[in-house]
C-alpha cells in the first residue's frame, strides 16, 4: 500500500514538473537557434525541438517564423516540415503569400510531399490577392498535381468572369497529360486561353493534330502566335518538304515578325535556297537581333559563299535591342516551353555577348582560311583580295 502511495506522488511531481521543465528546454533551444550564425546551424539546433512536446504546440516555431531574421525565419520552416501539424501547415501556406523573403524554402518544403499541402493552398486562393503574389501561387498550383488541384483550376477557367483563367489553365498545362487532354483541348475556340490549348496540344499532341495547324498556316487571319504554334508543330511533325516551305515563307515575308521564332524552330536546316534567304537577311534584317541570329544560322556551314557575310557582320557596332527588336511573336510566348529560348536572345543581344560572337567570327575565319587578321577593316581588305566582295544587298 505504501509503494502505491508513493507511486501516485512521484506521478504528480512529474506532472507538476514536466510541463514547465519543457517549456524551459524549448526557450533554451529557441535562445541557442537565434544564437547560431549560420542557416544550416540554426536548423541543426532546431532539430532538437523534435525530441519534446514543439511540434504539438508550436508555440517557439511561430516565435522563429516571424522572427526577423531570414535565416531563423527558415529554421521555423524546416520544423514545421518535420512536424506535420495542420496548424502549422496552413500557417505556413498562408506565409508564402504574406512573406516574399521566405518563398523559396518553403516552395521547397510543399514540393517534398505536395498533396499534404493541397487543401490549404487552395483555401488561400482570392481573385484579389495582388497579382505578383498571385502568380506565385499558381506556380504552387503546378505542383500539387493531384484531382483536387485539376478539380478547383478547372472552375476558375470554367468561370467566364474570373480574371485568373489565364493563370489557372498554364497551371493545369504542368499537370498529368491524360487527366486533362480533353478539358485544355476543349477551349480552342476560346480567345482569351486558345494559345494555352494550341501549346498544350504541340507539346502533348501527336502527328494526328498536324491538320490543325496546317489550317492555321493556310489562313491569312491567323495571329501571330498561333503562327508560332503552327511553326512548332510542322518543326515536330511536317516532312522535309513541309518544313523547309514553312521555313521559307517566314524568311521571305517583309514583316520580319516571325524570323526570331523560326530560326529556332528550323534551327541549321539547310540547303541553297535556304542559304540564299539567310544570308541576305544577315544584311537585309530589319533589327541586329534578326541579323546576328542568320549569321549564326550559317557560320559554320563549309561553304566558302558565307564569308562575305561573316566579313560584312565585322563591320557592325553593338545596338542596344528591345523586346520588339527581338520579336513580339516570340515574346508572347515565352511563360511557354521557349522561355528559356527567349533568355539565350537576351543573351545574345547583351554588348559584351555580341562582341563575344564577333570574336567567334573572326577566329572561324581564321581557322578557315590560314589568315591571321584581328580586326574588321583587315578581313574586309582581303575579302575584296581574294572577290568575295563586293555585296551590293546592305542593312545600312
Amino acid at each position: 500500500m505504501l509503494k502505491k502511495i508513493i507511486f501516485f506522488f512521484v506521478l504528480l511531481l512529474a506532472n507538476s514538473i514536466c510541463p514547465q521543465d519543457s517549456k524551459l528546454e524549448s526557450e533554451k533551444i529557441y535562445q541557442s537557434v537565434l544564437k547560431a550564425t549560420f542557416v544550416n546551424d540554426k536548423i541543426e539546433v532546431a532539430k532538437k525541438f523534435l525530441s519534446i512536446s514543439e511540434c504539438k504546440e508550436g508555440a517557439y516555431t511561430r516565435k522563429l517564423l516571424k522572427d526577423s531574421h531570414y535565416w531563423n525565419r527558415e529554421a521555423g520552416i524546416f520544423i514545421v516540415g518535420e512536424c506535420k501539424n495542420p496548424n502549422l501547415d496552413k500557417e505556413i501556406c498562408n506565409l508564402f503569400i504574406e512573406d516574399h523573403m521566405i518563398r523559396t524554402p518553403i516552395r521547397e518544403l510543399i514540393k517534398k510531399n505536395p498533396s499534404r499541402y493541397t487543401k490549404d493552398l487552395i483555401a488561400i486562393y482570392k481573385n484579389d490577392i495582388w497579382n505578383a503574389n498571385k502568380k506565385e501561387l499558381f506556380q504552387l498550383y503546378e505542383i500539387t498535381q493531384d484531382e483536387n488541384t485539376s478539380n478547383f483550376l478547372q472552375s476558375i477557367i470554367k468561370n467566364p468572369k474570373s480574371p485568373d483563367r489565364s493563370l489557372a489553365i498554364q497551371s493545369l498545362l504542368k499537370h498529368t497529360k491524360k487527366q486533362n487532354d480533353s478539358f485544355i483541348r476543349s477551349y480552342l475556340k476560346d480567345n482569351e486561353l486558345r494559345k494555352y490549348s494550341l501549346q498544350w496540344i504541340v507539346e502533348n499532341g501527336s502527328n494526328d493534330d498536324l491538320p490543325l495547324f496546317q489550317e492555321i498556316l493556310s489562313n491569312t487571319n491567323s495571329k501571330m502566335e498561333d503562327l508560332v504554334f503552327a511553326c512548332m508543330a510542322i518543326g515536330k511533325w511536317g516532312n522535309e518538304k513541309e518544313k523547309k516551305s514553312t521555313y521559307l515563307r517566314f524568311l521571305k515575308e517583309d514583316s520580319q515578325s516571325l524570323l526570331p521564332s523560326v530560326f529556332f524552330i528550323f534551327n541549321k536546316m539547310m540547303d541553297e535556297n535556304l542559304f540564299s534567304e539567310i544570308s541576305r537577311l544577315s544584311r537585309t534584317g530589319k533589327t541586329q537581333t534578326i541579323r546576328t541570329e542568320a549569321i549564326l544560322q550559317i557560320k559554320d556551314l563549309p561553304n566558302q559563299k558565307k564569308y562575305a557575310f561573316l566579313i560584312l557582320f565585322l563591320q557592325e557596332e553593338y545596338q542596344t535591342q528591345n523586346q520588339a527588336d527581338i520579336g513580339d511573336a516570340f515574346a508572347t510566348v515565352i511563360t511557354f516551353g521557349i522561355h528559356g529560348i527567349f533568355q539565350g536572345l537576351q543573351e545574345k543581344n547583351r554588348k559584351n555577348k555580341f562582341a563575344s560572337i564577333q570574336s567567334e567570327v573572326i577566329q572561324l575565319l581564321q581557322k578557315e582560311t590560314g589568315e591571321r587578321f584581328t580586326t574588321a577593316p583587315e578581313w574586309k581588305a582581303w575579302a575584296n583580295q581574294k572577290k568575295h566582295l563586293p555585296i551590293t544587298i546592305t542593312f545600312e
